[in-house]
């Protein structure tokens, strides 16, 4: 490529193309397995092009080592209309399953294709090998039954 050095100050922050960022993102600090986690988010887009195909949020539970243990894919979450100067706020909604074991897990997030693989680079730290963003830490609790449940009645 020629002009390498125009291309890759275009796609700075201010440039041309799109640059994704969340500016705030929020969980509970711990959560019993099987309820919902819920994730709070706030979005901007820092430069003047649009994202034309959708990329979902995926979510990752991961442990240390980056070995996920639990992903999901918020097909609702679109940021195609996304355009800089404003902000998006957004809430996804996951549910834990039942069986995920108790510990301190790595949250981590990516927008992903269609195959649900990693695409898009993000404007923050924390990107790992596989394109995921580590975003924090969330303690996973044991799985306390359906809400209403006694000693002697679970529906």
């Amino acid at each position: 490529m020629q002009d390498r050095p125009f291309l890759e100050r275009s796609l700075r922050s201010g440039g041309l193309g799109y640059r994704l960022v969340p500016t705030r993102l929020s969980w509970p600090g711990a959560l019993a397995a099987g309820d919902l986690l819920s994730l709070s988010q706030t979005w901007v887009n820092r430069n003047v092009g649009r994202l034309y195909v959708q990329h979902p949020l995926k979510l990752y539970l991961t442990d240390p080592r980056g070995v996920e243990k639990f992903s999901v894919v918020d097909t609702s979450f679109d940021e195609r209309g996304w355009v800089r100067g404003e902000t998006y706020s957004l809430i996804s909604v996951f549910h834990l399953p039942k069986n995920l074991p108790t510990g301190i897990y790595d949250v981590r997030i990516a927008l992903v294709d269609e195959k649900a693989k990693p695409r898009i680079a993000l404007g923050i730290e924390g990107q790992d090998a596989e394109g995921r963003y580590k975003v924090g830490e969330i303690q996973i609790l044991s799985y306390n039954g359906p809400a209403g449940c006694g000693q002697d009645y679970c529906p």
